[in-house]
């Protein structure tokens, strides 16, 4: 039996280059293996079909990337535009000034001294439980016209009553003395460390070294308020700040 056997040769171009990539190739690896959002949804136009679907996230992912480089240009135009120079320079001091002091009782009349005025007990409670209307009002002559300071002073509770003892640097002191009153939104209150040419100051921290005051709420003089709390409102700033 003769078989015939069949040589294939096969041959190698040695000059035969391997193919170049276009730029459509380039653009489909990197857009299969980004990770950027939508980036994969855009085909180049050589390639069919090129959908109207492609078409608007080419179209949306132009602008928000235009809007991206707006604001980036924006941004560091600022930061350049404004530059700031922050310095600091310690200095040591031997005292610093101690801030104004403002204690207010949270009910500012006192009843005992309105019971010259009996309907303002009435009026006061109709007004802590919103009951107040035309009727309601006190009808003495002293309230058809404007009060004035004096009236609200005497008819205030007494700084004397609230402010018991004050301590400050470890000095006890005369608490009328160094507080003054004086009126704010919260009615007839009592300021320490009001005078801007006395200006107290302090050396060092501490219970010792600061401002000590022992009150009395006298919360049995208290009348009818909207806010039934009882107790002391402080506030507190510098007295170069003081008005």
């Amino acid at each position: 039996m003769t078989v015939d056997e069949k040589t294939e040769v096969v041959t190698f171009d040695a000059d035969r280059r391997s193919p170049k990539y276009r730029m459509k190739d380039l653009w489909i690896e990197f857009r299969d293996s980004t990770g950027l959002h939508g980036v994969d949804k855009i085909k180049p136009p050589s390639i069919s079909p090129f959908s109207i679907r492609g078409s608007i996230w080419m179209i949306a992912l132009c602008l928000t990337t235009a809007f991206l480089m707006y604001n980036l240009v924006d941004q560091i135009g600022d930061y350049y535009r404004y530059p700031t120079i922050t310095k600091f320079t310690p200095r040591m001091v031997p005292f610093i000034d101690f801030p104004a002091v403002t204690i207010c009782n949270r009910c500012t009349l006192n009843k005992t001294r309105l019971d010259v005025y009996p309907e303002m007990e009435t009026y006061f409670f109709n007004r802590s439980i919103g009951l107040v209307n035309a009727s309601s009002f006190p009808v003495s002559d002293v309230f058809q016209e404007q009060l004035s300071l004096e009236w609200w002073r005497n008819m205030s509770m007494d700084g004397a009553e609230m402010l018991m003892s004050c301590v400050f640097g470890g000095v006890q002191f005369d608490c009328m003395s160094k507080f003054r009153p004086i009126f704010t939104t919260e009615g007839l209150c009592h300021t320490f460390n009001f005078n801007d040419s006395e200006i107290a100051q302090v050396k060092k921290a501490g219970d010792s070294k600061n401002l000590m005051v022992l009150m009395n709420t006298n919360q049995d003089h208290y009348t009818f308020v909207a806010n039934m709390a009882a107790g002391i409102k402080v506030n507190h700033k510098f007295s170069k700040y003081l008005s």
